[in-house]
């Protein structure tokens, strides 16, 4: 059983930690430590410090992997009142009657938290209470289209590592997850203390506002010779003028026809796959190398570096540049920002 604390729960932040079946006890830990720690280096006449706790519905819930002991509580033991609750990653067996009973306790308590934070896969179990409706979230890469295809109320942003919608916070993965927690450390008690928790657990302060997606698969191969090879031929000739006609020679297929079988084979058209693929390498460029936008441009097949831009603001929702920045240029440690807040 967990520590018990209600007697001076009031003279803390309450943040519960929600564990299902599948959590890992690392998933858990990295918060736990973020938030002891911002206890430990809050200044002696701070208001409220930290109160983190395990909490499951089930009596022993069944976790992944090997970590140090961490205690728990139920839920129906927790009768104080809670500030945040942070769901970790779980699996997504959503019809047990574990996770069902999940469900109901978050969907209950919800309206009564000043604000709910998930990692991983348990960004599926705050969709599958219907409490990211009409938001934006992200999860692990591996679980973005999962999320868009059970939950098309959610507005889904594989390109993110965290992001914020109101009281909503979703992370991608483990690192996410701890920058999450400095994320809401920093909400609650400012730039400066966030800032020394970073420096002193020696990791950035902001998370990178996107994801790479390097070594992701990023597009479904082709089942059949002629298409898969033509992908293959499409990823070594992006710099050059790729019309339907062209691929369709290659391809060895009449112009209807090879439309047609690309639809129905890639779920997409020919142009949409090839502005993909070539967003695609220039994501990498722009991250990895130090090349120039017009030479990246020309490389990956926009023409002009004016014309790649328009296509990153429209498909990754900055400019190649900010891309850029964010992956070359460190993560914003040390530089504050103009509100002393955090913004995503």
């Amino acid at each position: 059983m967990g520590r018990r604390f209600e007697d001076t729960i009031n003279d803390f932040r309450s943040v519960v930690i929600l564990v299902v079946s599948g959590s890992r006890p690392i998933d858990i830990a990295g918060p736990i430590g973020v938030f002891d720690r911002a206890s430990a280096l809050a200044p002696a006449d701070a208001s409220l410090f930290y109160a983190p706790l395990v909490a499951t519905v089930a009596s022993r819930p069944a976790l992944n992997g090997t970590g140090p002991a961490i205690p728990w509580v139920t839920t129906q033991e927790l009768k104080h009142q809670i500030d945040t609750i942070l769901i970790a990653a779980s699996d997504t067996a959503f019809e047990t009657a574990e996770f069902k009973e999940a469900l109901d306790w978050l969907r209950q308590t919800a309206g009564r938290i000043r604000r709910i934070a998930a990692m991983s896969t348990g960004v599926l179990l705050l969709a599958e209470a219907g409490l990211l409706n009409g938001r934006q979230a992200t999860t692990d890469w591996r679980w973005c289209e999962e999320l868009a295809q059970r939950y098309p109320k959610v507005q889904v942003r594989p390109d993110r590592t965290l992001v914020r919608d109101g009281n909503l916070w979703t992370s991608s993965g483990f690192a996410a997850g701890i920058h999450q927690a400095l994320a809401l450390v920093e909400e609650d008690y400012g730039y400066d203390l966030a800032l020394r928790l970073a420096l002193e657990l020696e990791i950035p302060l902001r998370a990178p506002a996107m994801k790479t997606l390097i070594g992701a698969p990023l597009h479904q191969t082709a089942s059949t010779d002629p298409l898969r090879e033509l992908q293959r031929w499409i990823g070594r000739h992006l710099h050059e003028t790729l019309h339907v006609e062209r691929l369709a020679g290659i391809a060895g297929m009449s112009r209807r026809t090879f439309a047609r079988e690309f639809v129905r084979t890639l779920g997409m058209t020919p142009a949409k796959y090839i502005e993909e693929v070539r967003v695609d390498a220039a994501r990498r460029l722009l991250g990895q190398t130090s090349s120039d936008l017009d030479d990246i441009a020309h490389r990956c097949g926009f023409g002009s570096a004016d014309s790649m831009r328009r296509v990153f603001v429209r498909t990754v929702h900055v400019t190649p540049t900010v891309y850029r920045l964010h992956f070359q240029q460190g993560d914003g440690v040390g530089q504050k920002p103009a509100s002393g807040q955090f913004s995503i």
